[in-house]
């Protein structure tokens, strides 16, 4: 997930409050879940450091549909969860809100409303939306 409008770097290695995007997500999600893959362009030695099991992209470069499918390939549960890698800031209970709004929307209502949760996605595409999730960081 390279940003390729913010000088090239792979967004989840962008660094806010002296730390990596990837690192306030899996902060968030590693009590959540029981497994955790990363699916890398490259198999990137960068993302090493951060104890996931990697899964390279079957086709390197081609967006992140492929990396969702060679990560597929490779879990065999029935539930995940996916996020992209510029996500800094998932809910401490997605997980949770997301079973619930499931179970809700099988038994009882046909659809479900997240508007209570917290913004979690932050769109990265310019120098400028950086600036200012660091300044949204800055402010929790």
């Amino acid at each position: 997930m390279q940003g390729w409008r913010i000088g090239g770097i792979d967004k989840p290695l962008i660094r806010v409050s002296n730390r990596y995007l990837l690192e306030h997500a899996l902060e968030r999600l590693v009590p959540q879940v029981s497994r955790i893959v990363l699916s890398v362009g490259a198999n990137d030695p960068a993302y090493r450091e951060f104890g996931c099991e990697l899964v390279a992209d079957e086709e390197a470069g081609e967006g992140p549909l492929a990396g969702l499918f060679s990560a597929f390939r490779d879990v065999k549960t029935k539930w995940a969860l996916t996020l992209p890698g510029d996500t800094p800031r998932p809910a401490p209970n997605l997980v949770q809100c997301l079973a619930v709004h499931r179970w809700f929307a099988e038994v009882a209502l046909p659809s479900s409303d997240l508007s209570d949760l917290a913004p979690s996605f932050f769109n990265i595409n310019t120098p400028e939306d950086l600036a200012a999730l660091r300044r949204a960081h800055d402010q929790d």
